[in-house]
């Protein structure tokens, strides 16, 4: 009974208000998740003799094409024109610094062919628990804004975060999912991680429907912990 007790007092005093838990988690989480994003962009990058004529080849191949050499270039291709991206369940926006950083360091400056130097990027947060992450996200913005758009004396080419209300176990087309209705059907980049696996199924009709109504071209990137999600994710599209 004794230590039964002591445990006892010991949970109470481990309990962690939403806030807490909300800023602990991005505490260990955040930085670990942004490089995550960062690093899978940046290794998309095809290398010098990859380029010159193969590079139309690649973009008149359109998507879902097989995986040989012509992919990398197309994917660096694609993503030189992405404008809006959106993570869904993205929580404190950690998905979305990592494609801020890497627009910044990779397409910005290295990336002759893009136009992403006179255009901001518009990062969204699609979250159930989004009245929790806003805080977070907001505060994501200004250092975003203080590091990597301080160059920036235009507003209109600072990239600008939001957090709006998202339920991936009901279809998209339900009226709580508007905010993701709106969104998703303009963005260039659509982000799952983790989402697949933490809502243990619930997610199907959403993401078909969110794969019917993207934009051509779109790109979906999928973060994982277990590979057969993407697979299961591949056969409720109808792609696999």
């Amino acid at each position: 009974v004794a230590t039964t007790g002591k445990k006892t007092k010991e949970n109470d005093h481990m309990a962690l208000t939403p806030e807490q838990a909300v800023w602990g988690y991005s505490k260990y989480k955040f930085a670990k998740r942004s490089m995550l994003t960062f690093n899978i962009l940046r290794h998309i990058q095809p290398r010098e003799n990859q380029r010159s004529s193969a590079l139309n080849s690649a973009l008149n191949r359109g998507g879902n094409c097989p995986w040989t050499a012509a992919v990398p270039l197309f994917l660096w291709a694609q993503l030189s024109t992405v404008r809006t991206v959106v993570s869904i369940g993205g929580g404190p926006g950690n998905n979305l610094f990592g494609v801020d950083l890497f627009h910044h360091l990779y397409l910005k400056n290295n990336h002759p062919e893009s136009n992403n130097k006179q255009h901001a990027l518009d990062l969204m947060v699609l979250d159930y628990a989004e009245e929790g992450w806003a805080a977070v996200v907001e505060k994501v913005a200004h250092l975003s804004e203080e590091f990597l758009g301080e160059k920036e004396k235009d507003a209109d080419r600072k990239s600008r975060y939001s957090c709006h209300h998202c339920d991936v176990t009901l279809p998209l087309q339900n009226d709580h999912n508007r905010p993701a209705q709106q969104h998703l059907k303009v963005a260039d980049l659509i982000i799952v991680s983790y989402l697949l696996t933490e809502t243990r199924e619930k997610w199907h009709q959403f993401m078909l429907e969110a794969w019917r109504s993207a934009l051509p071209g779109t790109l979906f990137m999928l973060m994982e912990p277990t590979v057969w999600q993407h697979h299961v994710l591949l056969e409720v599209l109808g792609i696999a």
